[in-house]
């Protein structure tokens, strides 16, 4: 999780994954980013979602992230006067699986995403876009300048994405949808 030049290393729930930062960690180090790393409590990159533009920090509280780990990523971001804000995930793998946040206050939604959680990202957001529940898939892009990077297949979430004033690039993702893995999956997002 990187906010600035601040990286946090997170403790991974699932012991498979424990240890694949080793490399990123060094890197990051190479590039002049200060990194540390939680000692306890668990924390997956996939559960922090961050509104830059609006200052605030969505953490879910999920399987792969406790109360601990949020309190690792609030240090993080109030350090820099963010907003951080806990929300309850129980319908999916992690938050990011259900919700995405786009600049300018939007925010794409799908069923996945808890009510509590819904109405706290919501009333922050002036529009929500609504993912339909057959293309919930298609909730986890990743946005470059104006352009969002979503996965292909998904006609009506890319008409709502486009009717919003982004360009939208497609992807195939069919093989990494199998294993539960999206576009902010496979990406290192760096908060300025």
């Amino acid at each position: 999780v990187v906010c600035q030049k601040d990286v946090l290393m997170t403790k991974q729930y699932a012991q498979s994954r424990r240890g694949e930062g080793d490399g990123i960690e060094t890197a990051l180090q190479k590039l002049g980013f200060s990194a540390y790393s939680m000692t306890s409590g668990f924390c997956d990159g996939g559960d922090v979602l961050v509104a830059e533009d609006l200052g605030i920090v969505w953490v879910g509280l999920s399987k792969r992230t406790d109360k601990t780990g949020f309190t690792w990523v609030k240090r993080l971001f109030e350090k820099h006067a963010y907003t951080v804000i806990p929300v309850p995930v129980t319908k999916c793998l992690h938050l990011m699986t259900g919700v995405c946040y786009l600049t300018g206050g939007i925010a794409l939604l799908s069923e996945f995403v808890d009510h509590e959680a819904r109405n706290a990202i919501a009333a922050h957001c002036k529009k929500v876009i609504d993912v339909p529940a057959k293309e919930s898939y298609a909730v986890n892009v990743v946005q470059v300048g104006s352009v969002v990077v979503m996965p292909g297949g998904y006609e009506l979430t890319q008409e709502k994405i486009s009717k919003a004033g982004y360009t939208v690039f497609t992807v195939p993702m069919s093989e990494f949808e199998k294993a539960d893995g999206g576009a902010t999956c496979l990406s290192l997002l760096v908060s300025k």
